[in-house]
C-alpha cells in the first residue's frame, strides 16, 4: 500500500498511508516506466501519486492544482500543470 513516491535530495521514497517513507534504489523515470499508468501518474517531477489515495483536488496558482492524499499527514502535492488535464481525466473530473 503505497500512496505516493517522492524524490528528496537524490533519493527515491515510497510513502506508506502511515507516512512512513522506505528508500528505494530505483529512480521515479524507472517507477513510472513499470506502474500501472492507470493508477500511478507522474504529476510532478519528484512526484508519482497513487490516484486512489487523492482525496481532494484543488485549484492553485498559474493553471496548476494541489492535491491532497488520504492519509495520516493529509499530505499535499502540486500538480504540474503539463499533467491537470491527464490528472483530471483519470478521477474522472
Amino acid at each position: 500500500r503505497i500512496t505516493h513516491f517522492v524524490s528528496q535530495d537524490k533519493l527515491t521514497f515510497a510513502v506508506t498511508p502511515e507516512g512512513k517513507g522506505f528508500p528505494l534504489d530505483d529512480t521515479l523515470n524507472k517507477l513510472e516506466e513499470r506502474l500501472n499508468a492507470q493508477t500511478f501518474l507522474r504529476v510532478h517531477r519528484s512526484s508519482i501519486v497513487n490516484l486512489n489515495f487523492v482525496e481532494e483536488v484543488h485549484g492553485w496558482f498559474s493553471g496548476r492544482v494541489l492535491i491532497r492524499l488520504k492519509d495520516v499527514a493529509k499530505t499535499e502535492i502540486v500538480v504540474a500543470r503539463s499533467r491537470v488535464k491527464l490528472l483530471k481525466d483519470l478521477l474522472g473530473m
